[in-house]
Order: C-alpha cells, then sequence, then structure tokens
C-alpha cells in the first residue's frame, strides 16, 4: 500500500480498520437503539462521562464526578463555552506560536485579544510571559504542542503553574487525544 502524505489534523487513513468499524456499526444498529437516536443529554452521554472521570481520577490524579464533565462535539465547541463563560470581550488571551489555528478562531469570534508567544524545542516560552501583564488567559498545549509537537519542559511547566497564582489568571491545558494516546500507551 502507498504511504499517505502526512497533514496535520487527518488520522492516518490507511490504517483505520474500516472493516472492524462496519461490524461495530451493523452490531449497533441491529439493537435498534432508539434512545440514542434523539438529542440526549446536554452534558452528554452519562456512561462515557463516567469513564472520563475514571480515566482522569487514573491518569491525572483529578477526583471529579461525571456531573462535573461535559461533553461537547470536539475542542473548538470546549474552548468557545469556556472563553464565553470566562472572558469579557477585549481581554488579552496568551497563546503559543504557532498556535492552533481553530483555537484562535474561537479567541478572535469571541472580540478577544490574541497575543503571541513563540514556542522552541522545550515548547511555550514562558520567560515572556511577563511582556503581557494584562493577559487573563494562557492556551497551551504542554504534552503534545499543536502543530510542532513540543512537548513542554518541567520548568517550564512549573513557571506556568506559579503564574496564575501570582497574579490570579486562569490557565488553560489542552488535553489532547494523542497525550491520551501516549498515556494509554505506558
Amino acid at each position: 500500500m502507498p504511504a499517505e502524505a502526512f497533514r496535520i489534523g487527518m488520522p492516518a487513513i490507511d490504517h483505520f480498520p474500516f472493516d472492524t468499524w462496519s461490524r461495530l456499526q451493523n452490531r449497533f444498529w441491529r439493537r435498534r437503539p432508539i434512545a440514542q437516536m434523539g438529542y440526549g443529554v446536554p452534558a452528554g452521554d452519562l456512561q462515557l462521562r463516567e469513564l472520563i472521570a475514571s480515566y482522569l481520577h487514573t491518569s491525572r490524579g483529578l477526583k471529579c464526578d461525571p456531573a462535573q464533565v461535559i461533553i461537547t462535539l470536539g475542542a473548538q465547541q470546549a474552548i468557545m463555552l469556556c472563553s464565553a463563560l470566562l472572558l469579557r470581550v477585549g481581554q488579552d488571551v496568551i497563546m503559543e506560536n504557532p498556535c492552533h489555528w481553530a483555537a484562535a478562531g474561537v479567541f478572535s469570534c469571541l472580540g478577544l485579544n490574541i497575543k503571541a508567544i513563540n514556542v522552541d524545542d522545550e515548547g511555550l516560552q514562558t520567560a515572556q510571559l511577563t511582556d503581557y501583564p494584562d493577559a487573563r488567559m494562557v492556551y497551551v498545549s504542554p504534552s503534545c504542542q499543536y502543530p510542532t509537537g513540543a512537548t513542554l519542559s518541567l520548568s517550564r511547566r512549573m513557571t506556568l503553574l506559579e503564574w496564575p497564582e501570582s497574579i490570579r489568571r486562569g490557565l488553560w491545558r489542552m488535553i489532547t487525544t494523542a497525550s491520551i494516546a501516549i498515556t494509554a500507551r505506558r
């Protein structure tokens, strides 16, 4: 089979288990899952929220109730919900440069000012945080920076964790499918 081109945001389609997926879909639809045909619970399927809460406890040491977990249609919707609740038009948000373009789009649509900090081999250059004293939030993906794949160094992670405490601001951490897959292999 010829190699597929590497594309950001596109899985390795040549490795997708189409036959297995088809069998699972057929098994699912044979049960006539009428309850699954509607909109469902706004926060998301309870069983899925229970599994996510359990995963967060096991992998991250976070003890949360499934009622505290909200299932979204993807990162953009989650970012939109949190931003709309926590930020106001005109506030500054620090992002990695290069950044997750979809997140930048959400912040821009909400009227937030994006302040870029460059990424190097150790991730976000946290020494530049002081360049933006009015920033209300840092949006960072420490385990697998998008799109470079850089991992945030331990010293920079510590700087990020100390930064919001000193000035009472928010820190968002992007837990990606890549970090979940990496954790699952350990």
